[in-house]
């Protein structure tokens, strides 16, 4: 994908702060320079990025139960999606958000005669398994979502990203650089430049735990079609404070053990 496109939802002012840090190799700071306009801020930006390529880390999601998989795939190649995409902004075949009312769940007010009860039941299901504490506004659920690099201004938490199907590709790619044009972003960890990297997030069959206040993007695929299913917060009080791009998940092995044990009985 055009690295003017992962770039391009970046602020003016985040764009510089980056270009200025690349051409000197050195620590964020403050740019000096004169205001300049978004195009112009993009297009340095570019020319540095081309200069300095951003490494990538290959990441993957804890496993999820196969049976689980199984059943929510099912459920997602049957779904009568809806005529128009909730989220027309992004590239997608299709895109349903499925909402949660304030102090409910994802099956509060959905009987097992609503369309959308077996799909929500299933979620509810994915959301036990990976993070019970975690409570999300609501779910996201593509079919076919690929490139749309974005950030998730509106979010105030981690999210949970799952996707689903027999394709090859379609990595979840998270740039580990903060878009808060005040933030320094430094990562404890070792690297030459932790700072200027890509995660590249390995989501199928599996569940990870990821920051939308990153941009973030999804890698083209092949080979059938690709379903993901993302639970965010947009309103947590206060609001979960901005932490990696991607963050450990560990799911307890007793945990585990016992939904996968729920195979032998569905």
């Amino acid at each position: 994908m055009d690295v003017a496109e992962q770039l391009r939802p970046l602020s003016t002012a985040t764009l510089q702060r980056r270009t200025a840090r690349l051409e000197q190799a050195g620590p964020p700071h403050n740019d000096p320079r004169q205001p300049v306009s978004k195009d112009e801020a993009l297009s340095a930006a570019v020319r540095a990025y081309l200069s300095h390529p951003r490494e990538e880390r290959r990441l993957s999601g804890v496993p999820l139960p196969s049976w689980l998989c199984e059943q929510l795939l099912a459920e997602l190649r049957t779904l009568h999606w809806p005529p128009c995409s909730h989220r027309p902004a992004l590239d997608s075949e299709a895109y349903l958000i499925l909402t949660i009312k304030k102090g409910g769940t994802l099956t509060s007010g959905f009987g097992t005669q609503h369309p959308l009860h077996r799909l929500r039941l299933l979620c509810s299901d994915v959301l036990a398994v990976a993070d019970p504490d975690f409570i999300p506004s609501a779910v996201a659920v593509t079919k076919n979502l690929v490139g749309s690099p974005h950030i998730d201004h509106f979010d105030r938490s981690y999210q949970l990203a799952v996707s689903l199907g027999d394709f090859k590709g379609g990595e979840l790619c998270i740039d580990e650089e903060s878009a808060d044009p005040e933030s320094s972003d430094v990562s404890p960890e070792q690297d030459a430049k932790p700072w200027h990297r890509v995660a590249v997030v390995e989501t199928r069959n599996r569940v990870a735990k990821v920051d939308g206040r990153y941009v973030h993007w999804v890698r083209p695929h092949s080979g059938g079609d690709r379903f993901s299913i993302i639970f965010y917060n947009t309103s947590a009080d206060p609001a979960h404070p901005l932490g990696p791009a991607v963050h450990p998940l560990s799911i307890p092995v007793t945990r585990l053990e016992i939904w996968n044990s729920l195979s032998s009985s569905i």
